[in-house]
């Protein structure tokens, strides 16, 4: 699950968090995305040629357990493909620079709109890798 950033401030299941300011950021120096090829998913992983720290958005929130108790989760936030993306999938990580780490985050007076107007494709360049395909895995029998 991902929560689009064109709707993450309207839909139900996210607009909650999202104005509460229940964000998050994932730091990653690599991400992948999933190209669909019939009924596989081949994975690419990115890599940014600067080498900075990429800050992945995401929201955050407690959610009831089937136990009665509570769980932190947080899903990621995306954004529409940037032009290397788009040559393989329609979606990915909405990415913040460093700069708009605080905005994201809510400090110095950023509201929720301001938060929203920093979630678009990521403009910096990135090396796109196709994954190799994994080695079989040994399965256990009992």
């Amino acid at each position: 699950m991902h929560a689009k950033a064109e709707t993450i401030d309207r839909l139900p299941t996210f607009t909650s968090s999202f104005h509460a300011g229940r964000r998050g950021i994932l730091p990653m120096r690599i991400f992948n995305v999933g190209e669909e090829i019939g009924r596989k998913v081949v994975q690419h992983t990115l890599t940014p040629r600067d080498g900075v720290i990429l800050g992945g958005a995401c929201i955050f929130d407690l959610v009831p357990e089937s136990d009665g108790s509570m769980a932190l989760a947080f899903v990621m936030v995306t954004t529409a493909p940037n032009p290397l993306i788009a040559t393989v999938t329609d979606r990915m990580p909405a990415l913040l620079r460093p700069e708009d780490w605080g905005i994201w985050l809510g400090e110095d007076g950023a509201t929720a709109r301001n938060a929203k107007a920093i979630l678009r494709p990521y403009a910096g360049e990135l090396d796109m890798v196709l994954q190799p395909k994994p080695p079989p895995q040994n399965r256990l029998t009992f």
